[in-house]
C-alpha cells in the first residue's frame, strides 16, 4: 500500500544524492541513453530467464552492473553484480526473486534521473 511504501522509500538509498555526487556533464551525456536503453536490458534479462540461457543475462547484468555504478546507485548495481555471479554460475533459477527489488531500484533511480535531466 501507499504508507509502506512512504516507509520504505525513507529507508532507501538516496539516489539523487548519488547522481548529484558524479560529474555532470557526464550524466547528461549517458542519462538518457540509460533511460532509453533500460526497457530493452530488462527485455534481454527477461527473455534469458525464460529461455534458460546465461549469455544474455550474463552480458546485460554486467553491462547494467557498471552503468549503475556510474550513477552512484549502489543498491542497484549490487544486485545487478549478484545477478551477473548468478549467471555466470549458471544459477539462473535463483535471479527471479532478485528482480523484482532491482527493478524497483533501478525505478527509483530512474525517477531521479527524469528530475535531474528535466533540469
Amino acid at each position: 500500500d501507499a504508507e509502506e511504501s512512504a516507509f520504505l522509500q525513507d529507508f532507501a538509498f538516496d539516489y539523487g544524492a548519488g547522481l548529484k555526487a558524479m560529474d555532470q556533464e557526464i550524466l547528461e551525456i549517458i542519462g538518457q541513453a540509460f533511460l532509453d536503453q533500460w526497457p530493452e536490458d530488462l527485455a534481454k534479462i527477461h527473455a534469458g530467464l525464460r529461455e534458460s540461457k546465461a549469455e544474455p543475462v550474463l552480458h546485460t547484468a554486467h553491462a547494467l552492473k557498471a552503468t549503475l555504478a556510474l550513477f552512484g546507485a549502489d543498491p542497484a548495481s549490487q544486485l545487478a553484480a549478484r545477478m551477473e555471479s548468478m549467471a555466470r554460475d549458471g544459477e539462473l533459477d535463483l535471479i527471479a526473486p532478485l528482480l523484482a527489488p532491482f527493478i524497483a531500484e533501478v525505478g527509483w533511480l530512474r525517477g531521479e534521473l527524469q528530475r535531474r535531466l528535466a533540469m
